[in-house]
């Protein structure tokens, strides 16, 4: 081969090694575009699924929490309750308080609506009404553990359901669990777990937050009882709104639903657990 034909070749060889160069590059330009269409796609298909009913109720105006006081008055977490929640620990020594605030108390415990939250109350309306059509309610705890048991347990758990599915840690489907949580306080190794068990379990985080956080997280099947759980030894002041668990998975956007028989204008625990109290 002479000198010419080689360096024809290697032309050659160039320009097709850049040819197809273009063409990988542009077929990687397409399956990029198709996967954003298809991320896309589904982001929007999950805010079309159907919601299911709260397994859990009493999750919008706590009504059941705090009952006897006005709203703003903090209550000892052991005598906070009625039915349908419960309290139940296992440590050598802890205290706590829990206080049930509206949307227009939040400022004033440095809960100022913000973050994430913004997705779920009202706006501002033209008459200068805040959080227009808002009204469901918040729970303020603060909480300290000081001493664990002498096997090593701590945990104050807030129980609000354990009904049983056909065992526990069974199904084959999508759960799913998500809440509203904003950290102000934190020391020591207590944890809060806004859900845990029944549903997948969500921990609050120990940073302290300047704003409002929305936690969502799924897993396959129901556990056991829904154990939502201070867990260790240390103080936990945490506010909590608008609990939900459920089948599905909504993928991270904002989800919300009552327990069967209200929809969303839940006043009361449902009929179906007012029937079984006795």
């Amino acid at each position: 081969m002479s000198t010419t034909e080689t360096v024809d070749l290697i032309e050659s060889v160039n320009e097709l090694t850049g040819t197809v160069i273009g063409k990988v590059e542009e077929i990687d330009s397409r399956v990029e575009v198709k996967e954003k269409q298809v991320d896309e796609f589904i982001s929007n298909a999950r805010a079309e699924y159907p919601l299911a009913p709260n397994v859990i109720s009493d999750t919008k105006h706590f009504n059941a929490m705090c009952k006897e006081v006005d709203l703003g008055t903090p209550v000892d977490i052991f005598d906070s309750h009625t039915y349908p929640w419960s309290i139940s620990s296992a440590v050598a020594a802890a205290s706590g308080t829990v206080t049930k605030l509206g949307v227009h108390d939040l400022a004033a415990y440095d809960l100022t609506p913000n973050g994430d939250l913004l997705k779920a109350i009202g706006h501002k309306n033209s008459h200068g009404q805040l959080y227009y059509g808002s009204d469901f309610k918040t729970l303020l705890f603060d909480v300290e553990i000081t001493q664990a048991m002498s096997d090593g347990r701590a945990y104050i758990i807030v129980l609000a359901n354990c009904d049983r599915f056909t065992g526990w840690t069974r199904g084959e489907f999508i759960t799913q669990s998500s809440c509203f949580v904003k950290v102000l306080e934190h020391t020591g190794d207590i944890q809060f777990h806004p859900s845990e068990n029944m549903a997948a379990t969500i921990n609050a985080g120990t940073a302290i937050n300047e704003s409002w956080q929305y936690l969502h997280a799924t897993r396959s099947g129901w556990g056991g009882c829904h154990q939502p759980r201070f867990n260790g030894v240390g103080k936990m002041k945490v506010a909590l709104c608008l609990p939900y668990i459920g089948t599905g998975n909504h993928g991270g956007k904002f989800i919300w639903a009552d327990s069967v028989g209200h929809k969303y204008t839940h006043t009361a625990p449902s009929v179906l657990n007012e029937l079984s109290v006795d």
